[in-house]
């Protein structure tokens, strides 16, 4: 048979998580638009749990779009909301673009869902927050300005992710970094890869592709 993953519109409750290995997350809603990411409590409990976050009204989707991002989740991109038309503005619809394409690329490679993900990993920037995906021989950092202002935060790995061996890129902006510091747009978003290596033939197409879409500001 074909398995089957339940996803309610409420986001389902902790007893629950055994079989509800899905939700919506009205988190504007019920927690606001506040400056520091809140954290995924499901996906905290069990990495492999999905959230889509959902902000049917909203003309504005910046927040809902970092939340999703610092948590490694997703979004739920509604514009026909039972026959009401609410499209995304064009910002917001290439800033989904990026974010879908760094969570879709690190994603199929298992560490969107790692066990070992730490949300609010220190950085060096006023207003910026990272989360951490380790992966085997490779780590993702996931990083939101929330800020309208640009911002340049560097990182420190720790030393289990750092040393000589190791090679990191700005895979928003698809380059090798010389040092961990981004440049990041205001309210942007931002991704470090870090990895033993260099990357393989998927990486390398993936940098491309975001090396051509981050090539014209979210404010142009």
């Amino acid at each position: 048979g074909v398995a089957a993953a339940i996803e309610p519109e409420g986001g389902g409750s902790a007893d629950t998580m055994a079989w509800t290995t899905f939700g919506w997350g009205y988190w504007a809603q019920t927690i606001g638009e506040v400056e520091v990411p809140p954290v995924d409590k499901f996906k905290w409990l069990e990495p492999r749990r999905l959230t889509h976050v959902c902000n049917r009204w909203a003309q504005d989707h910046t927040t809902d779009l970092h939340y999703a991002f610092f948590n490694g989740n997703g979004f739920e991109a509604w514009e026909n909301v039972w026959g009401i038309w609410n499209e995304l503005v064009p910002r917001d619809a290439e800033l989904l673009r990026r974010v879908a394409t760094i969570l879709r690329f690190f994603g199929g490679r298992n560490m969107t869902f790692s066990p070992t993900w730490r949300p609010h990993e220190p950085v060096d920037g006023d207003g910026v927050y990272a989360s951490v995906f380790p992966g085997a021989d490779e780590t993702a950092w996931f990083l939101v300005n929330r800020r309208n202002a640009s911002a340049t935060p560097s990182l420190k790995p720790a030393a289990d992710v750092s040393g000589g061996d190791w090679t990191y890129y700005d895979c928003y902006r698809g380059e090798e970094l010389a040092d961990i510091t981004l440049n990041l747009e205001p309210l942007g978003v931002g991704c470090v890869w870090g990895r033993k290596g260099a990357p393989d033939a998927d990486g390398t197409a993936f940098l491309k592709t975001m090396a051509n879409l981050s090539a014209t500001p979210l404010s142009a």
